[in-house]
């Protein structure tokens, strides 16, 4: 989380606008904890991780969108199911908060 947090303020500090993910909730088997939380700039970069495998890279997906939309978010992932080329779905849900930051906010 340190990383996470050291990322967040050098990016505010060289002004930039980025997303921050967070699980705000979680249900079932999920491979990461309540408040788990990642930073995503606006190319996509990240630090840190909410979960992994396919549903981060949505996730991702979902901050940049939010991003060029200026719009904070919630989004629901579910890791039940089959998803094609992905291996080990852990049969959960999260619900994960993309807080879209400026440090002109």
């Amino acid at each position: 989380m340190k990383e996470v947090l050291q990322a967040i303020v050098d990016a505010l500090k060289n002004e930039e606008t980025i997303a921050v993910l967070t699980v705000v909730r979680a249900s079932g088997s999920t491979p990461r904890h309540l408040s788990s939380n990642m930073m995503v700039r606006a190319d996509g970069s990240f630090v840190g991780s909410i979960g992994g495998g396919t549903m981060e890279l949505q996730a991702v997906q979902d901050a940049r969108a939010a991003l060029v939309a200026g719009q904070s978010c919630l989004v629901d992932y579910n890791l039940t199911g089959k998803v094609a080329g992905n291996v080990g779905l852990c049969g959960g849900t999260e619900q994960v908060f993309i807080d879209v930051i400026s440090s002109q906010k």
